[in-house]
């Protein structure tokens, strides 16, 4: 990873939420048209997730910066393909989002060989790189703080996601819990919501 992209993340983890650009270059010690240089490939792998604040008065409105906890790296290649295949998917199929779920069910079965408990679902998912959290305040929620696909998921979150909220699906049903799945996408900045369990 090029220095200037290193230190732009050692910078965003440092700071306590999503940055500007003025305050990314005076953490990051690097001048503003370096900090833009390197945020662009951070960007476009899905490292750094950009938001927009809204409009006050005239002007353009601000963006802010937050690390999303993917680094870039050979991982980069698997989402090219992820885009490539979701393309496909969308293209050959009529239902593109309940086939995603579908197969991710099936790969979720697959996962499971053991007894899936919400917890056992929270393990699986911090293994691949999910980053779950329980939320306090929502018990049956789970917190996913990062996505091994973010890049993807942006580009096909139809797909993607639903894929994603399959295997969650399919690990359940292995254990023989078919209880309500449900997958918000981004619904915060950095992260999405799980809810598993009846809702209305």
């Amino acid at each position: 990873m090029p220095a200037g992209q290193a230190k732009l993340l050692s910078a965003l983890d440092s700071l306590p939420g999503p940055a500007t650009l003025a305050e990314l270059a005076e953490a990051s010690g690097l001048h503003p048209n370096t900090v833009r240089f390197h945020l662009e490939p951070l960007l476009e792998c899905g490292a750094v997730v950009r938001t927009t604040e809204p409009g006050r008065g005239r002007g353009r409105p601000a963006h802010r910066y937050v690390a999303s906890g993917a680094r870039p790296g050979p991982a980069a290649e698997i989402t090219g393909l992820a885009i490539a295949l979701a393309g496909a998917v969308r293209r050959a199929s009529d239902t593109p989002a309940e086939d995603a779920r579908q197969a991710g069910r099936d790969w979720g079965r697959r996962l499971a060989e053991q007894p899936a408990r919400r917890k056992d679902v929270s393990s699986v998912l911090d293994r691949m790189g999910f980053g779950p959290e329980a939320d306090e305040a929502d018990e049956g929620t789970l917190r996913l703080t990062r996505c091994p696909l973010l890049a993807a998921a942006r580009e096909a979150p139809d797909v993607v996601c639903g894929v994603h909220q399959g295997l969650v699906e399919g690990l359940l049903h292995r254990a023989g819990a078919d209880t309500g799945v449900e997958l918000e996408p981004f619904a915060e900045v950095g992260a999405c919501r799980l809810r598993i369990g009846d809702h209305p």
